[in-house]
């Protein structure tokens, strides 16, 4: 083997029964928030580790277990310190529909092939 890289990983198992959810068979209530990535100057999400464990710490202690993250997936540090923390997360795949990429559509709009709205 010429390359090797270690990865922390871990599989857990989420589901509904009985109207309740379950995480690894037992309730669990989720208190949420949502994070929306902003991409003003002020608003860019800090890259340190320790920024992101600074912040969800702050969540949890106000009893947040989960955060939706709208339009946008975390950079790895965000998730290892989500994963030190015990923080349930919801990241969304980056949307050319939401969030900065321009040209924005108008809903209902037709897509062309290059992704763009049509000028039809």
């Amino acid at each position: 083997m010429i390359d090797a890289r270690s990865v922390r990983f871990g599989m857990r198992e989420f589901k509904v029964a009985g109207g309740k959810f379950l995480l690894n068979g037992k309730p669990i209530f989720l208190r949420g928030l949502r994070r929306r990535l902003h991409l003003s100057e002020h608003d860019l999400p800090a890259r340190e580790k320790s920024e992101f464990h600074r912040r969800l710490s702050i969540a949890r202690e106000y009893g947040f277990n989960y955060v939706r993250h709208h339009s946008w997936t975390p950079p790895e540090e965000y998730l290892e310190a989500a994963d030190e923390l015990g923080m349930m997360l919801q990241p969304n795949f980056p949307s050319p529909i939401v969030g900065t990429s321009p040209p924005r559509r108008k809903p209902n709009a037709p897509l062309s092939n290059s992704g763009k709205p049509s000028s039809g």
